[in-house]
């Protein structure tokens, strides 16, 4: 969560930038990428209770009018043969001009760039 605040990076960013920053009671090279992925995959089973925590705790700090907010929207194509339950990768034209697997992404955010959802 550091990460994504100050430096946004992979899961792989991820662990070079734990070389480069001191985290107290982190030791950035005991944490390896099996860790990160176990990580998000407790986390998103708590994922609605996380964002309305987070929301509640970053919304005073807003301190402004959400008058006008700002989405952008795009397409990730996905790879990969497995289906899941209630899989949101769907068939469809893909950027490349191929039919391919992909999922919607967005993002919504303030007029000075700040990520709301």
């Amino acid at each position: 969560v550091l990460n994504r605040l100050s430096n946004p990076d992979s899961k792989l960013g991820v662990l070079r930038w734990l070389e480069t920053v001191s985290l107290p009671g982190i030791v950035g090279e005991e944490i390896e990428h099996q860790h990160l992925l176990r990580a998000m995959d407790a986390l998103i089973e708590h994922r609605e209770a996380v964002d309305d925590v987070m929301a509640g705790l970053l919304r005073p700090l807003l301190d402004q009018e959400l008058a006008v907010v700002f989405y952008d929207m795009t397409t990730i194509r996905a790879a990969g043969l497995s289906q899941q339950d209630d899989d949101i990768r769907q068939f469809g034209m893909a950027k490349e001009g191929v039919i391919a697997r992909q999922f919607l992404l967005g993002v919504v955010q303030t007029a000075d760039g700040t990520p709301l959802y």
